[in-house]
């Protein structure tokens, strides 16, 4: 009995939990938004006058570059344009 009401708690609510960059399991997420949108809220204007974001957009910039081939394409072909 405390698995069946175990595993329905547990596993369920992640797909419905969106996150602003990419979404949830049924919803898109936002093409307004970018990696480095995403990581910098977390940062103050201080801190980024101060230069404590750099390392979190070395990371959004790798993230971005590891997407997916049709993502790159996409964004090859509108460079090119």
């Amino acid at each position: 009995g405390v698995m069946i009401m175990a595993v329905p708690s547990v596993t369920l609510p992640p797909l419905h939990w969106p996150i602003s960059g990419w979404g949830s399991m049924f919803l898109k997420g936002n093409p307004n938004k970018t990696e480095e949108d995403y990581f910098l809220k977390d940062f103050s204007e201080e801190e980024i006058k101060e230069g404590t974001h750099l390392t979190v957009m070395k990371f959004a910039a790798e993230s971005k570059s590891q997407r997916g081939y049709s993502k790159q394409k996409s964004a090859v072909q509108q460079s090119v344009v």
